[in-house]
C-alpha cells in the first residue's frame, strides 16, 4: 500500500512534469513522498512488533521472516519515491540496472546470512531489507 502509494504518486507527478517542462517541480513531489516514507516509520515498527503474533500463532519461521521485512517496510516508500523521481524522467535504464546488482548483492547476502551466520529465515529477511535500503541509498 504505502509502496505503490509513493511510487505511482512520483512517477505520474513527475512524469507530468517531465512533459510540460517544469524541472523545478521535480523535487517537491519527491520530497512530499519521502516525508510520506519518515512518517509511515512508526507504522511499520508497529506491525513488526505486533503483528506476527496477530497473525501467526506459536514459534513459526513466517513469524521470523515477516517481523524483519516490516521492521525494513519504509524503506520500500523510500525507494518507491526515489525511483518514481527517475523513471518519471525516462531514466529507467538506471533503475533497472541497479535492481540487476541489487538482486546481485542480495543472492551473496541470502548465503551468508541464511548460511554462514546460521541465521536462517530472519537471515533471508535481513538479506531482502539490506538490499532495499541499499537501493534506496544508491537512487538518493
Amino acid at each position: 500500500f504505502f509502496l505503490a502509494i509513493s511510487a505511482v504518486a512520483t512517477t505520474v507527478f513527475v512524469s507530468q512534469y517531465h512533459g510540460s517542462h517544469q524541472h523545478k517541480r521535480y523535487g517537491p513531489i519527491t520530497w512530499q513522498m519521502l516525508w510520506f516514507g519518515f512518517f509511515s516509520i512508526p507504522f511499520f515498527l508497529i506491525v513488526g512488533y505486533y503483528g506476527p503474533d496477530w497473525i501467526w500463532s506459536g514459534d513459526r519461521l513466517e513469524k521470523q521472516y515477516f517481523r524483519w521485512a516490516a521492521y525494513f517496510g519504509c524503506s520500500y516508500v523510500f525507494y518507491g519515491a526515489l525511483s518514481g523521481f527517475f523513471i518519471g524522467q525516462g531514466q529507467t535504464r538506471l533503475v533497472s540496472y541497479l535492481a540487476l546488482a541489487t538482486n546481485i548483492i542480495n543472492i551473496f547476502l541470502d548465503y551468508y546470512l541464511i548460511f554462514i551466520a546460521n541465521l536462517g529465515v530472519a537471515g533471508a529477511a535481513m538479506a531482502t531489507s539490506a538490499s532495499m535500503v541499499f537501493q534506496a541509498i544508491v537512487l538518493a
